[in-house]
């Protein structure tokens, strides 16, 4: 029985791990076509996808949690990498972005 549960637990865990680096290729390529299109710099891509993994981990970790806390959390993010010299609003498009992915991901039973 116990053998049994620690192969359900590993099952899950990589499931999840697969489930979640999907959903962070997704918000990678939504990100890159967003930078695409507003015609970013390539300099700036690199920092642009350290911020959308960071919003991708965040809301990772808070998946449990109430929509407000995990919005006050990605807010954290925003100010930090403003000062580095990144355009809040394509922040804010990659922040949503990032939400949507893996709001539309199902979770783990």
């Amino acid at each position: 029985m116990r053998e049994q549960l620690r192969s359900r637990r590993l099952e899950q865990r990589t499931l999840r791990t697969q489930r979640f680096w999907s959903s962070v290729k997704q918000a990678d390529d939504m990100t890159v076509a967003l930078l695409h299109s507003l015609r970013v710099p390539l300099a700036l891509h690199r920092t642009y996808l350290s911020f959308a993994r960071a919003c991708c981990s965040t809301i990772d970790a808070f998946e449990a949690a109430r929509p407000e806390v995990v919005e006050r959390e990605l807010a954290k993010l925003v100010q930090p990498a403003a000062a580095q010299g990144l355009d809040p609003k394509v922040l804010a498009q990659i922040q949503s972005a990032c939400t949507q992915v893996f709001r539309s991901q199902p979770t783990a039973e």
